[in-house]
């Protein structure tokens, strides 16, 4: 085997993002480190974070977010490289194809997956203006070891 593609194959087994069964998804809600559903991610491999272009808009549906393509709103998130197996449990969880859909998003990563509601689907839905969940939710929900709020 030449030396070039036995360096191809030592990478694939020790980096996920290089392996052939593995895919990229992006997060931008719940999923995100230090959210509630984050521990669905266990065994994935943090790429990095990532702000989209800004070509959508994001919605607070109570709990959790939904993004739609169409907009001015960068979306922030993170990419993580995950096996197939995991890629299907998330589909699940997401409830794709039945509420979203995935969508390839170009990221310095390469391609990801990124979930979106269909287009109209939460207009009556608050808009996120900055389109960075995690800062919605801590302006939505204070901390309540904050101390102005034990006085």
């Amino acid at each position: 085997m030449p030396e070039a593609t036995q360096n191809v194959a030592a990478v694939r087994t020790l980096h996920p993002m290089f392996a052939s069964d593995t895919e990229r998804i992006f997060v931008y809600g719940n999923l995100r480190r230090g959210q509630p559903c984050h521990h669905w991610l266990a065994g994935a491999h943090l790429l990095g974070t990532y702000r989209t272009e800004p070509h959508f808009t994001m919605r607070d549906l109570g709990a959790f977010a939904g993004v739609t393509c169409g907009g001015e709103t960068a979306i922030v998130g993170e990419v993580y490289a995950v096996g197939r197996e995991l890629l299907r449990a998330i589909d699940g969880y997401e409830c794709c194809p039945q509420l979203f859909q995935r969508l390839r998003l170009n990221t310095p990563w390469g391609w990801a997956w990124i979930y979106l509601l269909p287009a109209h689907a939460a207009d009556a839905a608050p808009v996120v203006p900055h389109g960075d969940w995690v800062v919605w939710q801590a302006r939505r929900m204070p901390d309540c070891r904050d101390e102005h709020l034990l006085t």
